[in-house]
């Protein structure tokens, strides 16, 4: 079986965690209906290793049912803009309609410093596909760098099942 170098760091960043695997870079991007376009670049090899320690805590807090799942996680603006109680009513919505998280697989990670309607800084949008046990999702996580570590700063979905809309 040949691997490419670029699958063989993705299987090595993710060895042991359970939450993201690799796959193809090709996952839809999230936003709600709105096609919006971004230019960035692919992250370095300890970026995405960062990133995925982010975005692996935050699916295993999905996982387990806890209440505000990883609201620790969040970028301090994005604490400004949206309450503990408020996080937590948007999981338990998405959970009623998409049912138990089955897996998450890794689309893609792209840096840029420009998304639209958010400030200037040092994003990486994270794309995901995943399986639940009502719906098939495409999530994209967006990622602020604060302090030398990444945090969440935005959460998307959008179902990839063309007869079903959580």
């Amino acid at each position: 079986m040949k691997m490419t170098l670029r699958t063989f760091l993705l299987l090595l960043l993710c060895a042991g965690c359970s939450s993201v695997q690799a796959a193809e870079p090709s996952a839809p991007n999230p936003n709600g209906g709105q096609k919006i376009s971004v230019k960035g670049e692919p992250v370095t090899p300890l970026e995405l290793e960062r990133v995925l320690t982010t975005v692996n805590t935050f699916l295993a807090a999905l996982r387990s049912g806890q209440n505000a799942p990883g609201y620790d996680l969040l970028s301090p603006d994005s604490k400004k803009t949206e309450s503990e109680t408020q996080w937590n009513e948007l999981f338990d919505q998405m959970h009623d309609k998409t049912g138990k998280r089955l897996s998450s697989t890794f689309g893609f990670a792209l840096r840029t410093d420009t998304l639209p309607n958010a400030p200037k800084s040092d994003y990486v949008v994270v794309g995901l596909k995943s399986s639940f046990e009502k719906a098939r999702l495409a999530e994209t996580i967006i990622l602020t760098k604060v302090d030398d570590r990444y945090l969440i700063s935005g959460y998307h979905f959008q179902s990839t099942d063309a007869s079903k809309q959580p």
